[in-house]
């Protein structure tokens, strides 16, 4: 079922969301900014539930749930309901004027069985500004059965002229403790729904993942059913636990090993909890880099070395190494590691190659440990 009751976090888009059912009030086109795998995809799938059902039920607060029981509920949870359309488009990082002419077209066609038609569009970002201009004209005179869902990791791309006709919502990062206790419910029902299966993720593992999750709960399921995620994030521990005994050569090896041409992994066997969705070709690790990495460990250093308290370190099963190097760097040269990190950044932005940043980041950090 889909409910609002299963977002973790964003409270406040909820509440915008429900209020708006509630009152009669939604609008026919909203923006849902959020990084890749905040969750947006299901902020989306449960609103639009929510607008299409045919007996709406309430939460503990009295404000609007969709019930799960109506046709168009259960058809809306198997993305089956003719009046909930999910736009497509034919290039993969484009969304072109002919995308959105058919969209177009659709609009102009009443509901099939609903009040509404709502359309959802993924990756809305990637719209040309074609494309946004013939969407604008929808956005203009749209008619009141028509509600538009734009899922966009930023708004930097879209029209003024689109922005200011969208209602904007902005998904934030979800706390590490609930990202933890959805993981574990997520697991638990996984468990529940395949008895005698062994259950290998433990108290740490979950730890592990919100803390890496960078407050992005699908994220972090993604990280717990990713065994290459986990493998490349040993290879950069280890890497980092002994970086100021390094050989030249080892540094110039390990850029290699970690630039962006040789660095993607594999697709993981591993079962992952149902609702983890693919991403990038069901693999995680494509999308975190050697620097990533880096910047955690030595923020765990940091954080160390100031408070003492271990239990806030991410790499939580390396934490002798993280203590091992917060004894021997200054709070000096952690910033002079943080600075390193900018001057990577600055010569990928000039076009230096991946490979040649990344060995003169890790002589830099080797320098502040060596």
């Amino acid at each position: 079922m889909l409910k609002f009751s299963d977002i973790v976090g964003q409270k406040q888009i909820k509440e915008h969301m429900q209020r708006a059912l509630l009152d009669g009030r939604v609008s026919h086109a909203y923006i849902i900014d959020g990084a890749r795998d905040s969750d947006k995809d299901l902020v989306a799938d449960v609103f639009a539930a929510a607008i299409q059902c045919a007996d709406p039920a309430t939460d503990a607060n009295g404000m609007p749930e969709p019930c799960g029981k109506c046709i168009s509920c259960i058809q809306a949870a198997a993305k089956a309901n003719g009046d909930i359309i999910y736009v497509q488009h034919e290039k993969p990082k484009s969304i072109g004027i002919g995308d959105i002419r058919l969209m177009r077209d659709d609009v102009a066609i009443k509901p099939y069985s609903c009040e509404h038609k709502v359309y959802i569009i993924n990756d809305a970002e990637l719209m040309t500004a074609a494309a946004q201009n013939a969407l604008l004209k929808t956005l203009e005179e749209p008619p009141e059965y028509a509600v538009i869902l734009l899922l966009a990791d930023g708004v930097s791309n879209f029209l003024p002229t689109v922005m200011s006709r969208c209602v904007t919502l902005r998904m934030k990062p979800v706390p590490e403790e609930k990202i933890e206790e959805y993981c574990r419910r997520r697991i638990e029902e996984e468990a529940s729904e395949h008895p005698g299966e062994p259950v290998n993720t433990g108290a740490a593992e979950i730890k592990m993942a919100a803390g890496f999750s960078g407050g992005n709960a699908g994220r972090a399921l993604r990280i717990l059913g990713s065994e290459s995620f986990d493998a490349k994030r040993q290879a950069a521990a280890a890497l980092f636990e002994n970086i100021g005994s390094r050989t030249g050569a080892d540094l110039v090896q390990a850029a290699q090993e970690f630039s962006e041409k040789k660095a993607a992994g594999k697709t993981s066997g591993k079962k992952q909890p149902k609702d983890a969705v693919a991403e990038d070709d069901n693999n995680i690790v494509d999308t975190w880099k050697l620097t990533d990495f880096l910047e955690i460990w030595f923020h765990d250093v940091s954080i160390y070395k100031a408070t003492g308290e271990r239990d806030r370190i991410v790499f939580c099963d390396h934490t002798d190494g993280i203590i091992r190097i917060s004894d021997r760097i200054s709070f000096e040269g952690l910033q002079n590691i943080r600075n390193a990190v900018g001057e990577y950044d600055k010569r990928r932005r000039a076009n230096v190659s991946d490979e040649t940043a990344l060995e003169m980041l890790l002589l830099s950090v080797r320098s502040q440990l060596h």
